[in-house]
């Protein structure tokens, strides 16, 4: 089941006149008409629900039925929110898209611009309503920071980031995936926000209007493949994680994945426990349990072990190195590391990282890897270096452009830094090239 929920509210500055605020909103109408129809030529079956959230949370559902708005006095208890979500979803009839299609477009042109943004009661209840439809999905639209009911920045009595990092908790758990898409144009407040998506397993972006149409298709096709994973590393002995999130010495971790989409790429470090004495062991030995839940409901464990020789000699592991995935575990690490302020320690690795690169790579392919590290991680590295510097004027925009890219960098996949000639690579744009000819010609035909 996807969930669309919607907020759209008057701009509080002059300079943003009544012609640019309709052009703003015809735009994301459009976006989301166009990826509705993408979806009723690619999966007709699917289910569809649409709420609209300003001052009042309302639900439009899939057309069919009158909208109704969620009662005010509840709309400052997550608990309260889910079990009306719950019961909404019980009291709804809510058809395939194939058959509400028109309905719901119909809904989306007579939206009309809302004067606040009651984003946390929407959510809860969006949630509310898919919760017990593992593998559901949230794309929340907004362009504006949460200023109404629970989940409200600048709230006395809770905090807006603890709100959000429950919420994500709470999809996560459930096997739903929130994304959120704001407008560029005012302040969104991200960094409270993000943590829901980043946790679920979700996108954070912001965009100009006319780009939320490219996202909302890139989001549909990097679907959810399972639910529920959970992966148990195992190391030698003499090897430890390296993550501050576990426990120092550890060689036997357990990390909650969550949701798992068909771009997810889990990464991790280690290290030796000893660095006084040598290895007295021709090969190390690593084995990943990963337990998952399918769609379709069935509990699956896949086994993965693998050796790996050791070797005294830096050329040799130099050699053998994959820039690919030295790359792409740095950038989530690191990307991890600014988002919980330790920003010294995230510049630190990133340095370090480069460094070991300059000298490590060799061959033509290692090279091209190394490039598309240094070009994925550029704008994170001038973000590390201006607050560190003290040239960083941490503006609400600025904040929310930085929680964006943190959050693109700890979603990323290994594709991103693999070169050109990489079968990997290869084998993900041969996927992603859609081959039913109604959805190209649907595309190729499209005139804004």
């Amino acid at each position: 089941m996807l969930l669309y929920t919607f907020a759209w509210k008057k701009a509080r500055t002059q300079s943003l006149n009544f012609v640019t605020r309709v052009a703003r909103l015809t735009a994301i109408q459009e976006a989301l008409k166009r990826q509705l129809e993408r979806l009723k030529l690619e999966n007709p079956e699917r289910r569809v629900i649409l709420i609209q959230f300003g001052t009042e949370v309302t639900i439009i559902g899939d057309g069919s039925q009158e909208p109704f708005q969620v009662d005010k006095d509840i709309r400052h208890s997550f608990d309260n929110l889910i079990s009306s979500g719950q019961q909404y979803a019980q009291d709804m009839d809510i058809r395939t898209l194939g058959e509400s299609y028109n309905v719901i477009t119909e809904k989306i042109n007579n939206m009309r611009p809302k004067d606040r943004t009651a984003l946390g009661p929407a959510l809860a209840t969006a949630l509310g309503m898919i919760t017990g439809c593992q593998g559901s999905e949230v794309i929340l639209c907004t362009d504006g920071a949460p200023n109404s009911g629970v989940g409200k920045m600048n709230s006395p009595d809770s905090s807006c980031k603890d709100y959000y990092t429950m919420v994500g908790n709470y999809a996560k758990q459930n096997g739903i995936v929130v994304s959120i898409l704001a407008v560029d144009g005012e302040p969104v407040g991200l960094e409270n926000v993000s943590p829901c998506a980043n946790i679920s397993g979700g996108n954070v972006d912001v965009l100009d209007p006319l780009e939320i149409m490219r996202q909302l298709r890139l989001i549909s096709q990097n679907f959810i493949v399972a639910t529920s994973v959970c992966m148990e590393f195992h190391l030698h002995p003499e090897i430890e994680v390296d993550d501050d999130d576990f426990p120092k010495g550890s060689s036997r971790i357990v990390k909650e994945v969550g949701n798992a989409t068909r771009d997810t790429d889990v990464t991790f470090f280690f290290r030796r426990k000893n660095t006084d004495k040598d290895l007295q062991v021709d090969c190390l030995p690593f084995q990943v349990r990963v337990n998952f839940t399918m769609k379709d409901g069935r509990k699956m464990l896949r086994v993965i072990s693998k050796s790996m020789n050791v070797t005294k000699d830096r050329a040799k592991m130099e050699e053998e190195m994959n820039v690919d995935v030295v790359g792409l575990a740095t950038a989530q690490k690191t990307a991890d590391l600014a988002s919980k302020g330790k920003v010294a320690q995230a510049r630190d690795r990133l340095t370090s990282v480069n460094r070991m690169l300059n000298k490590a790579c060799n061959s033509d392919e290692q090279k091209e890897a190394r490039y598309n590290f240094r070009t994925e991680c550029a704008e994170l590295h001038q973000d590390l270096n201006d607050r560190l510097s003290g040239s960083y004027k941490k503006t609400r925009k600025r904040s929310d452009m930085s929680s964006r890219m943190y959050s693109h960098m700890m979603q990323q996949s290994q594709s991103r830094y693999a070169g050109a000639s990489s079968s990997q690579k290869q084998d993900i744009a041969s996927k992603r090239r859609t081959t039913d000819e109604n959805v190209r010609q649907q595309y190729y035909e499209y005139h804004s």
